[in-house]
């Protein structure tokens, strides 16, 4: 559904008039907000009602729930070779990979969670060839009783299940981490 309306309660009476918006920003078809225009306060309609800063609010396709789209949002993840000399191959709010032995790394994230209780979610492949049939297991990796993560970094390891108790390095190995940035 189109957005058809912009709600301007709490601004200010003179905060938008046809001198402040360049003639070509309003068709009969779109409002264009290039990066010169900045939104303050709520903007309601289409199922959306939200302080724009810190918060959108959005109705389940349904209609039966509504959910918080920043909560929601990964606010970083990697995709990364941990074999060899480790890379990422894609990632967001990622800033470094540090290879700490046979199947531990540990990400380092560019803009730091607001607490270390976000949630971690990992994963990894490993082929399916006939001689390679086991399950290849990742985990958060805690040291001396330690957390396994700070608010920037997050420790993990890899290994075969069955084959060996050794950490092994995995050739796909992804991270991503749910929460609220600082």
């Amino acid at each position: 559904m189109p957005l058809t309306t912009v709600r301007t309660a709490g601004l200010a009476d003179d905060a938008v008039t046809s001198a402040k918006i360049p003639a070509d920003a309003v068709t009969n078809s779109e409002l264009n907000l290039g990066s010169d225009y900045a939104f303050t306060g709520t903007v309601s309609g289409a199922g959306l009602s939200s302080p724009i800063a810190s918060s959108v609010t959005v109705t389940s396709e349904g209609s039966a729930t509504t959910t918080n789209m920043v909560q929601g949002l990964c606010k970083s993840w990697v995709n990364f070779n941990g074999t060899g000399s480790i890379a990422a191959r894609d990632s967001f709010n990622h800033s470094s990979l540090t290879d700490s032995g046979n199947g531990r790394y540990t990400v380092t994230i560019a803009s730091a969670m607001n607490s270390t209780n976000s949630i971690v979610v990992s994963g990894l492949c490993q082929d399916d060839a006939s001689s390679n049939r086991h399950a290849a297991q990742i985990s958060l990796l805690r040291t001396s009783g330690g957390s396994p993560f700070t608010t920037t970094t997050v420790k993990i390891t890899t290994h075969h299940d069955g084959q060996t108790t050794s950490s092994q390095d995995m050739d796909f190995t992804t991270q991503a981490i749910h929460g609220d940035l600082a």
